[in-house]
């Protein structure tokens, strides 16, 4: 089994061609809006299990690099107000290069026959419109699938054994098989 460990929301930086957008917004670009808080920590220490890694520092609030692009929030309500060309630029110089660096890693592996795991680390703000998480460690996958809800059972167990006072939920605080 390989494994393959990404980082979508590791930072909050703003190329500066993209600055003017983002004046006086450094209080959202350093909230949970802005990024993914200790991911990138999480992600550097547990760099080491894994066959590929990668992570980008760029701001969720630029580009959303691990939504569809079809998707409605692939720009945030600053980026939607850059130009299409802008938008394609986005696109192509941050949206494609990462994911095609990740799906080609994952490709590769699966084309010599071994059985890839990708673990994407995120964190989550733990209130959220004034709602508590109730959770320590969120396991997202796509229940349909028997191998990735086998491997976030094995996952939990193991979790679990280093330390029992954990809350590790599944498919929470969001759904696995959503966009």
């Amino acid at each position: 089994m390989k494994l393959v460990l990404t980082c979508e929301h590791g930072g909050y930086l703003i190329p500066k061609t993209y600055e003017p957008y983002f004046k006086d917004q450094e209080v959202i670009l350093h909230s949970h809006r802005g990024f993914d808080l200790g991911a990138l920590d999480a992600f550097l220490s547990l760099k080491p299990l894994s066959d590929f890694s990668k992570f980008s520092k760029i701001s969720r609030l630029l580009i959303e690099l691990n939504r569809s692009l079809h998707h409605g929030q692939l720009f945030s309500e600053f980026s939607k107000l850059l130009s299409k060309a802008e938008k394609t630029e986005l696109i192509n110089n941050y949206y494609f290069e990462y994911r095609r660096d990740v799906e080609s890693a994952i490709k590769k592996r699966i084309d010599t026959g071994e059985t890839v795991v990708h673990i994407s680390v995120h964190s989550f703000t733990p209130i959220l419109n004034s709602i508590k998480r109730d959770c320590d460690i969120g396991l997202l996958y796509d229940s349909k699938k028997t191998n990735e809800k086998s491997f976030c059972k094995l996952l939990k167990e193991e979790l679990l054994s280093l330390n029992p006072n954990l809350k590790v939920r599944y498919n929470y605080p969001y759904l696995g098989k959503s966009d």
